[in-house]
């Protein structure tokens, strides 16, 4: 019996207790997974790799040409403004990305990401001066999404109905589009 494909790290005295996490070996296995006849090693599934399909939920915003270009052709956007070296904002990350995974709708909805870092000329003119900021617009102009013009902080709750609003009502024009035909 085997485990399946996959990559697969094998950890040697995981179950020691001299050793200390940060002593522990890891070791990549190249070819296939490993046999489970190895009863005195363990074996751990690298979950932690991001799935292909969310890189393209998120545009990665690096002028205010392709920014322009985006807020031009999408009715709704939700623009993430970030920092590398800012902890909330690494926080935050995987929320925004499960909420662009779920909420995209292709020339409807978009989500996009903005390094405040290599693009200040996009955060001076939207006024950001704390990371991260959330702004929204419609139709190429900044508007306020449950009375928040914007969203300034790691705040999962705010950033998760904001989302959830700007997902109901691309899902409403989606449907009129529909009808129309």
């Amino acid at each position: 019996m085997h485990l399946p494909r996959g990559k697969y790290k094998q950890v040697e005295g995981l179950n020691d207790p001299r050793n200390k996490p940060r002593n522990r070996k890891k070791i990549l296995l190249e070819k296939k997974p490993p046999s489970l006849h190895l009863p005195s090693k363990r074996y751990r599934l690298d979950l932690f790799t991001r799935h292909p399909s969310t890189a393209k939920m998120i545009h990665h915003i690096n002028s205010s040409e392709e920014l322009q270009s985006l807020l031009n052709s999408t009715t709704y956007v939700a623009v993430d403004f970030f920092a590398d070296w800012c902890p909330p904002c690494k926080a935050i990350a995987p929320v925004f990305e499960t909420l662009a995974t779920k909420h995209s709708v292709p020339d409807v909805l978009a989500f996009a990401k903005v390094n405040v870092d290599h693009v200040q000329d996009v955060a001076r003119t939207y006024g950001v001066t704390a990371m991260p900021t959330f702004l929204f617009f419609k139709e190429g102009n900044q508007v306020a999404v449950n009375g928040q013009a914007m969203i300034r902080g790691a705040d999962p709750r705010s950033l998760g109905a904001a989302a959830e609003k700007l997902g109901g009502l691309a899902q409403k024009r989606v449907e009129a589009a529909k009808s129309s035909l």
